[in-house]
């Protein structure tokens, strides 16, 4: 389960004087529709099984509302998370920079890579924007754009972008906690000052911008739900793709064919949950050459030239639930703005809202 690890690897970042933005804080699942509640509490059954501590109740409306007040009082039930970390991603990928780059890292950004050279199934340097990279591995971890550079390896890479969007909007008494609509298929954080909202998953090609209609769909979703917001005061609406493999799991693992080319992608939703362990367990992978047992069955396994993907080691429904990360065994909790469990029961979370 490569979420075991993603709390402790965020504390050693933070030791190893990474500066950045994190707090723990709740978690909650809610709805006005208790069916909502209860099926979300049945979808974590998966992780009880896999020894994760959870609540084993739905919580009533008045409950909920103790524990964050900005809940309005069309919310009937609920599920509560205890221990869940958000950090600013921003903040994460700054910290991240900085600190590699007073190591020596040379880190170029706003580079594009236009072509891949190899010989005897080992690439051997990147033409980019800004001249040609001699390299010594490849790892292509460019999200829902994976696939473009690994056509350029000769493989086909099934990896498509769901887009979502969010947006920020002043409260007059911020909510703590990091909060999932069940009925309204949107996230809510505290983030910077402000209350981030986010939903809506769209098939749309091109660049990534906000589209108006579904902005004000994901809002006339959220504002019954939430009290003290002032949403016509939107800011800062962006919209995003996020890669999605057809199982929902991450596709993690070297490139068929290649010796020296890796694929760290298809996280879905749960990007800063589960970027950082695949990251540890690739690096592992890219020195001694072994797949670490983390890696299954939630990600694949290296197959022989010509298949279009690496096959799965042990196909095992594609939830996704495996791979999330909390502190004492809990699932759910998401180093992210928009804490979700389950890369399927995610990507149903997220459609737009009518």
């Amino acid at each position: 389960m490569l979420g075991r690890r993603t709390f402790p690897l965020l504390d050693q970042l933070a030791e190893d004087g990474v500066e950045f933005t994190r707090t723990r804080t709740d978690f909650l699942a809610v709805a006005q529709d208790p069916r909502a509640a209860e099926a979300y509490l049945g979808s974590l059954d998966p992780l009880r099984q896999a020894g994760f501590d959870l609540p084993a109740t739905v919580l009533g409306g008045d409950e909920l509302r103790e524990v964050e007040p900005a809940l309005s009082g069309r919310v009937r039930a609920g599920v509560l998370l205890r221990d869940h970390v958000q950090t600013e991603p921003d903040s994460l990928v700054a910290g991240l920079t900085a600190h590699l780059r007073a190591e020596g890292v040379r880190v170029d950004e706003g580079v594009a890579v236009t072509g891949v050279s190899a010989r005897g199934g080992e690439v051997e340097a990147v033409t980019t924007t800004a001249g040609e990279r001699r390299v010594g591995a490849l790892v292509i971890a460019t999200g829902a754009k994976a696939g473009a550079l690994a056509t350029r390896l000769g493989r086909r890479l099934p990896v498509v972008g769901g887009r979502g969007y969010s947006f920020d909007v002043p409260a007059e008494r911020l909510p703590h906690a990091s909060t999932l609509l069940l009925d309204a298929h949107v996230a809510c954080a505290p983030m910077g000052g402000r209350l981030r909202v986010s939903g809506g998953m769209d098939f749309r090609r091109g660049p990534a911008r906000p589209v108006p209609e579904r902005i004000d769909a994901i809002t006339r979703g959220a504002a019954p739900m939430v009290v003290g917001v002032d949403w016509t005061d939107r800011r800062h609406a962006w919209a995003g793709d996020r890669p999605l493999a057809p199982d929902g799991l991450p596709v993690v693992d070297r490139v068929p064919g290649y010796a020296n080319a890796y694929l760290a992608t298809g996280y879905s939703m749960l990007g800063l949950t589960l970027s950082g362990p695949a990251a540890e367990a690739l690096a592992t992978f890219l020195v001694d050459g072994c797949a670490p047992r983390s890696w299954s069955p939630s990600v694949p396994t290296a197959s022989a030239p010509g298949d279009t993907l690496p096959k799965r080691t042990d196909h095992v429904g594609g939830t996704g639930d495996r791979a999330t990360g909390r502190r004492g065994g809990a699932p759910g909790a998401h180093a992210s703005a928009t804490p979700l469990t389950g890369t399927r029961d995610a990507m149903r979370a997220h459609r737009h809202p009518e």
